[in-house]
């Protein structure tokens, strides 16, 4: 079974996610943390075979908290695939390319 967290401070946009995922991966166990801080434990205490997030987590401490999920599973065989609404996408495609995200939306 995949194990896939969708860290995602939008809970309309999370739970999109998760309807998604859920219908492509019956079988796979899908968690969602709504912050930058829960995001961050999770992927410091458990394994999973797919990490999405958002960019821009929020809050003025939490922006570009993706930016920092990414740099932590830098390097580690999990794809991260990063999602955002913000401008500048050549920007920020170059910047989660040289953390190593698998794709950038």
């Amino acid at each position: 079974m995949h194990r896939i967290a969708i860290i995602e401070d939008d809970p309309p946009t999370s739970n999109m996610f998760r309807a998604w995922l859920a219908e492509a991966y019956p079988l796979a166990s899908l968690e969602q943390f709504f912050d930058l801080e829960s995001g961050v434990r999770a992927v410091e205490s458990r394994v999973f075979d797919l990490v999405i997030s958002d960019i821009d987590l929020g809050r003025t401490t939490e922006k570009y908290g993706g930016v920092r999920i990414a740099g932590m599973l830098k390097g580690k065989p999990i794809p991260v695939l990063i999602v955002s609404g913000l401008p500048a996408p050549d920007l920020y495609r170059e910047i989660m390319f040289a953390l190593d995200a698998w794709d950038y939306l």
